[in-house]
């Protein structure tokens, strides 16, 4: 299977617009869209972290604890993605 990248946009209704012609094999094709993230869309995530982290600040000191000790006690090893398992 080979990967082929265009750019395009959704209209109003929701339907996609390729901006280009891509020429691909008749069939079922499998298509994997990815939204663009706006500086808007950055802040309100940023201001919704912001606002958890302020609401618990208890929890979050707690955890910070925690995870020194455990270094400092030497017992966190680097997390490999392609080995480890969470």
């Amino acid at each position: 299977m080979d990967a082929i990248r265009v750019t395009g946009h959704s209209d109003d209704n929701g339907h996609i617009q390729i901006d280009e012609v891509v020429n691909l094999p008749p069939g079922q094709q499998l298509i994997i869209t990815i939204e663009t993230i706006t500086d808007d869309m950055l802040a309100a995530d940023d201001a919704l972290w912001n606002q958890k982290f302020a609401s618990t600040p208890q929890v979050l000191a707690r955890l910070a604890a925690e995870a020194r000790a455990e270094i400092e006690a030497g017992t966190v090893t680097d997390f490999d993605p392609d080995a480890d398992q969470f």
